[in-house]
Order: structure tokens, then C-alpha cells, then sequence
């Protein structure tokens, strides 16, 4: 009996391997392929499953100039993935004492406007303020390149009313994390990053996790990328001061995967603690959002899931974790942007298949001859051999001839057209706008066409499948 049981464990172990090497070799194309697809340097993923690393790695390059290559260690701005550390150092001092979710921001910071009153920790941590989000304002890009006070940041939304009463909406505001970090750093009488540091970081033994600081030597942070064009130029995030505890962070792969296996544990923050952080608000009419305490909760299929991306100049970052299967999946880039929901859900359909997104539905072209043209402009973009004429005149100055010739690099590295299918068609507007689901070689991607009441392509879009 002993020995069948061995047997069969064996023949489980070896099976569980050699899914995982498939997985693994699978995401070396997934990931070659969409950084091929939507220009980013580089990208570093970790898959783990119950606290343990399944994967780390790290592809392309930390600085696309002097071809640097990243590597697990390379540091990456976290954006809104910061969000969750700053949500979780708040739940410590409430765990302490020093803190409590219905303690009023007036009373907690009191120079704060009376137009503000009512509004509790719990709605900063939701995002059911009202409080105006301060990056969505007409000054933030100008303040955002150099150090700024809090004060000087918050100038931007003091004068402003609530947008409804606190706990009536939700709406994502940078601004709450803003002022909890502010919160963070009154109570304890030390900054945000010293107590992050002390917490957190230290204990976990997060040696590439800080609050970011331009002017310090830090030889593995990466350069940050936009790729809006379809060509990667260097750009810089906002200063850290300003995105302060909304966005500031920068760490590595290896280190969020520490912070991932400290999840699971309970070792930091502990698991009661935890499930108030991943349960949805509830609003003052009783219904749910779906945001708890720094994390975004929602299912995917039968799943439940808490997950947050995030987006800044520069970089995209994105965190999943499955509560109820135990897979975690981690994805930071040095590039905007990447779509990387999208990105996460495919690398999880690696592992565990009920993941994968369902293949939309090839419909019926009602104008076949439109779809045949529509074809024939693609394969031209593979040639970059693009007529001009068939782009409306504001598309026709986007589409320079170095985007062209971008455009067919891409697609040529991905592989010969294989396929092309119609698979959605409606209006905006006076606005035609068809989608097509386009296989390169091996790597499925939306195509969307704008077209004018002229049937001339006003907008064009790629983005994975």
C-alpha cells in the first residue's frame, strides 16, 4: 500500500512539474510576444501559488538605451500598487490602537477644509470621500515635476467641495491615499517611508522597496518608458513627493513576491485584518462597491479575486491574487501603456486554464468587401505600404511614416498574418468602428478601426485579446 501510495504521489509530483515547465515556457512567449506587440522594454513577472514562487523573471531591458537588462532585482515605480501598502500600514495602527476606521479626517489632520467634515479613514480607504481626485486637476503635470510640500500638493483640491457626501458614491481618488499617507506620518511622529521601512519592508526583508527618490543612487531602477506612439521614449514619472503614498513606491519582483508569501502567512498583517482590507463598501444605501482597502475585489468566474493595477508615466504595474485557489500572479513594466489586466488573466490561464478569457465569437460581415479592404490595409502595414489617402486628415499626421514602419517591425516579428475575423461592429457616434480579432504567428490581438461617414480611418487601436 506504502508503495502504491508513493507511486502515485510520484506520478502526481512528476505531472505537476511538467505542467509547470509548459506553463513556464508558454509565458516566455506570452511575455517575448506583447513586448514585441506594445513596445516595453521590459517586464518583470512572479507566479506563485499558496505564498510559493512557481515562476520569477525577469525579459528585456531595464534601460532600452544602454541595454541593461532587468533582472529580478530591478527596481520599478509600484504607481497604484502602492496602495495596498499604504492601506495595510494604516490596518497596523488601527491593529495598534493609535487608529480607528470611523476616526474623522478633521480630526486626524485638522487643518483640513470644513467642507471635508464627515469623512471618516474607512471612506479614504474605499474611495467613498467625495474628495476630488488631485491628479485629475488642470496644475497637477506642472507640480508633478519637482519635490512638493504636501501642502503645495493638496493646494490643488483644498478649495474644492465634495463631490457627494462621504459613503454615497464610490469614486477613485488619488487624493485619499494621499492624505492617509499624511495621516501615517502625523500619528507616528515618522515618515511614511520610515515607517513602510520599519513595518513592513524591513522585517520581510524588502531591501529594493521604498518610497522612490530621484535624487538618490539606486543602480537598479529602471528607466521608464511610454509607448503610446507605438515607440518607446523615455519618460519621467512624477515626482515621488507627489505621488507620494497614492503611487510613490518602487520595488522589485523578488520583493513583491516576499510581500505576497507574507500575505498568504498572515505574517505582517494579520489574516482578520486582512478580510476587512478585501471586503467590499458598502455604501450609505446598503449596496456594494467593489473596492475594499486598497485592493479592487471582484470574481472571475466562480473565483473571487482582489487585485489592483497601476499606471503612471513610465511604468504599469499590476497585482492578482485568487483568495479562494491561492494563485497570485505579479506583472511590473517599465512602460505605459500595456494593458495589463488583460496580461495577468492570460499569464493565470497558463496555470489554471479556468482563467482564460473566452474567445470572442467570429460574426457574419455584412459588408464583405468592406472586410476584404479592411484586410488588405493590415497586410499593408506588414509591407509598409500604407496609401495615405485611405486616413482622415487628422489620422494621416498621427501616421507618420516612422509609426508605419514601426507598425510593420511589430507585426513582422510576431509572425505571418494567420488569421483575421470580424468580431464586433457598432457606431460612436457618426463614427463606424470595427473590430477584428488579427493572429501574427501565434499572437492573437483586437484591431480597431475608426472609420469616418467617408469610410476613412479616423482612429486606430491594437490591444491583446
Amino acid at each position: 500500500m506504502k508503495i502504491r501510495l508513493s507511486m502515485c504521489l510520484l506520478v502526481f509530483c512528476c505531472s505537476f512539474m511538467l505542467a509547470n515547465a509548459v506553463a513556464a515556457e508558454n509565458l516566455d512567449e506570452l511575455i517575448n510576444n506583447h513586448l514585441i506587440a506594445y513596445p516595453a522594454p521590459s517586464m518583470a513577472v512572479a507566479v506563485l501559488q499558496d505564498g510559493e514562487v512557481v515562476e520569477m523573471k525577469a525579459y528585456g531591458f531595464a534601460d532600452n538605451e544602454k541595454r541593461i537588462p532587468a533582472d529580478t532585482d530591478t527596481q520599478y515605480r509600484l504607481a497604484s500598487v502602492t496602495k495596498q501598502f499604504t492601506a495595510a500600514a494604516i490596518m497596523l495602527l488601527v491593529d495598534d490602537g493609535k487608529l480607528h476606521l470611523d476616526d474623522e479626517l478633521s480630526d486626524l489632520l485638522p487643518k483640513m477644509p470644513k467642507a471635508w467634515k464627515g469623512v471618516t479613514l474607512r471612506h479614504l480607504l474605499s474611495h467613498t470621500s467625495g474628495i476630488p481626485n488631485y491628479t485629475g486637476q488642470g496644475q497637477y503635470d506642472e507640480i508633478a515635476k519637482k519635490p512638493q510640500k504636501h501642502k503645495a500638493v493638496l493646494k490643488l483640491v483644498i478649495d474644492l467641495p465634495l463631490q457627494f457626501k462621504p459613503g454615497d458614491r464610490y469614486r477613485y481618488s488619488n487624493t485619499n491615499y494621499f492624505l492617509l499617507g499624511m495621516i501615517i506620518e502625523r500619528v507616528t511622529k515618522k515618515t511614511y517611508n520610515e515607517f513602510l521601512q520599519e513595518r513592513i519592508f524591513i522585517p520581510l526583508g524588502m531591501t529594493q522597496t521604498r518610497l522612490d527618490d530621484t535624487s538618490a543612487e539606486m543602480p537598479k531602477r529602471a528607466i521608464g518608458y511610454n509607448s503610446m506612439s507605438g515607440i518607446s521614449m523615455p519618460i519621467a514619472p512624477p515626482d515621488a513627493s507627489v505621488s507620494f503614498s497614492a503611487g510613490g513606491l518602487i520595488s522589485s519582483i523578488a520583493d513583491m513576491a516576499k510581500w505576497e508569501a507574507a500575505l498568504f502567512d498572515g505574517t505582517v498583517v494579520k489574516k482578520e485584518l486582512l478580510q476587512q482590507m478585501w471586503t467590499p463598501m458598502k455604501l450609505n444605501d446598503g449596496m456594494s462597491t467593489e473596492y475594499g482597502f486598497g485592493w479592487n475585489v471582484t470574481h472571475i468566474g466562480d473565483h473571487s479575486m482582489v487585485a489592483h493595477s497601476g499606471g503612471i508615466e513610465g511604468f504599469s504595474t499590476m497585482y492578482a491574487r485568487c483568495t479562494d485557489c491561492g494563485l497570485s500572479v505579479i506583472m511590473l513594466c517599465n512602460s505605459t501603456p500595456i494593458h495589463q489586466s488583460k496580461m495577468a488573466r492570460k499569464i493565470a490561464a497558463l496555470y489554471r486554464p479556468e482563467f482564460a478569457m473566452p474567445k470572442p465569437l467570429a460574426l457574419q460581415d455584412p459588408e464583405p468587401e468592406l472586410g476584404a479592404r479592411m484586410k488588405q490595409i493590415v497586410l499593408g502595414f506588414t509591407e509598409g505600404k500604407i496609401d495615405p489617402n485611405i486616413f482622415a486628415e487628422g489620422m494621416r499626421q498621427a501616421m507618420a511614416p516612422e509609426v508605419i514602419a514601426m507598425m510593420r517591425s511589430i507585426f513582422n516579428a510576431l509572425g505571418p498574418l494567420n488569421s483575421f475575423q470580424l468580431i464586433g461592429r457598432d457606431y460612436s457616434g457618426s463614427h463606424l468602428v470595427l473590430r477584428y480579432r488579427v493572429v501574427f504567428g501565434t499572437m492573437p490581438l483586437w484591431m480597431l478601426f475608426y472609420l469616418d461617414e467617408e469610410r476613412k480611418i479616423s482612429g486606430l487601436s491594437v490591444e491583446p485579446e
